[in-house]
């Protein structure tokens, strides 16, 4: 079984998500943003749409250059009255190799009545699996073939770009949460030691050895396990917000990760982001305010105020392009104004979020289930629609909705049932989308 604090952690976090749908079920959670080898620009970040018992906390990539928003990992969690058919999985990182979109690997875990880890690449080789949750991964910077990841509390390593993994017991250390890996060194790697007995505390801790010893570096307590360090070009400087006891901070070491100190401090909630080709170039968020420094932090000028409060930052290096994210809206900001790229409406009953294109059947999840699974599609217009399941002989068993629904992404749920209420069979079935003399067709699979 899993230890008692993992479970009692993973529980807070599925509690946490399930219950934001009370306020509102549709908002972005999560932020980020690289450029390419090419200089293109590419954001991702996680949509949460949630209801009774259900949540989608989807991870989106919208390429600049391209100009379209596609699915890249899909993240979503049932909940069973008897609690046996509980069904889900959580992404909690994703890394890119050569900063190239198609090359990448994640972790997280598959939600059923226990947490089973996983760690998987792009291309479904070396999967790995164990019980619990792995938090983090980190690929180095110098050889693409190694890979730091942390689970339960313990790092371990590939050697072979994630295709097969070692508890090596020279590196694995209880109780350490990784956090980064030196850009510029691979052997230097940051984590956090947990204090125990006192929740979503840490120590900031750095390795010189590639993880075989750790030593304190920071003696501000706060929560480093869901941020991450932002290396200057300069490659001594390195920032990174910490939720401490009485509030956040931002925290600056100006030698490498050997000593650190407080930049300043907020109740409100911090975002940090740097210029990866300017030394010393930094902006943060503070609520819905965002400044900007030119001199390590050092000093501020008040660069935009927005009407919400800022969940993540992204700064295109060497040009005055930053991008931003709250939980409506997804922001660029330059010296010609402000161009919103994606938005959420407000209210527990609202659409989701305004995209281009054509009508689109959307694949499916979970996919095989067991259960029940959630089927996606959009709309560019308000116009009617019929949302049918077929068996593999082509009989029709169901029409899942039938009707005029406005513009947008809608949502439905079948529950592997046909028309009369009665379960059908393992095997494989059809769900067609309809409208206008056009259809488009996924397949689903069900596995009792």
């Amino acid at each position: 079984m899993v230890d008692l604090r993992f479970s009692l952690l993973l529980g807070f976090f599925l509690f946490a998500l399930l219950s934001s749908a009370q306020s509102d079920n549709n908002i972005f959670s999560e932020f980020r943003g690289m450029e390419d080898n090419r200089g293109n620009t590419h954001l991702y970040f996680k949509e949460y749409h949630g209801g009774p018992g259900w949540y989608s906390n989807d991870v989106y990539h919208m390429d600049l250059c391209q100009g379209n928003v596609t699915l890249f990992l899909q993240e979503y969690y049932f909940t069973d009255p008897s609690g046996f058919n509980d069904d889900g999985v959580v992404v909690e990182d994703y890394e890119f190799w050569h900063k190239d979109p198609a090359s990448y690997i994640y972790c997280g875990a598959w939600m059923k009545i226990d947490p089973t880890a996983y760690i998987s690449r792009w291309d479904s080789i070396g999967v790995f699996t164990w019980m619990g949750m792995v938090n983090n991964i980190e690929i180095s910077s110098q050889n693409d073939s190694l890979v730091y990841a942390e689970m339960n509390q313990n790092l371990f390593k590939s050697l072979d770009g994630g295709i097969t993994w070692d508890f090596d017991p020279g590196v694995a250390v209880n109780y350490f949460k990784l956090i980064s890996i030196s850009p510029f060194n691979d052997r230097i790697i940051f984590s956090s030691n947990p204090i125990s007995g006192t929740p979503r505390t840490a120590i900031l801790h750095k390795s010189n050895d590639g993880g075989v010893t750790f030593s304190a570096v920071d003696t501000v307590i706060g929560n480093y396990s869901k941020n991450r360090l932002y290396f200057d070009p300069d490659s001594q400087h390195i920032y990174t917000v910490v939720e401490g006891i009485y509030g956040n901070s931002l925290n600056i070491s100006p030698d490498g990760g050997n000593s650190w100190h407080e930049l300043l401090t907020d109740s409100v909630n911090l975002s940090v982001a740097i210029d990866e080709k300017l030394a010393g170039t930094l902006f943060l968020s503070r609520g819905s305010e965002i400044y900007t420094s030119n001199d390590y932090g050092m000093s501020w000028t008040f660069y935009h105020q927005l009407d919400s409060a800022v969940i993540g930052l992204y700064k295109k290096p060497g040009i005055e392009l930053l991008y931003v994210a709250t939980r409506k809206a997804i922001i660029e900001i330059s010296p010609s104004g402000v161009t919103v790229l994606r938005n959420l409406p407000s209210g527990i009953n609202a659409g989701s979020s305004t995209l281009a294109g054509d009508f689109e059947l959307l694949p499916n999840y979970p996919n095989p289930f067991n259960q029940i699974t959630l089927i996606e599609f959009f709309l560019p217009k308000s116009e009617k629609i019929s949302l049918e399941i077929f068996d593999i002989n082509g009989r029709h068993l169901k029409t899942v909705e039938n009707g005029i629904l406005r513009a947008g992404i809608h949502r439905r749920i079948w529950d592997g049932k046909d028309s009369a209420g009665k379960e059908v069979s393992s095997g494989i079935y059809f769900c067609r989308l309809i409208h206008e003399g056009h259809f488009q067709i996924r397949k689903l699979v069900l596995l009792r």
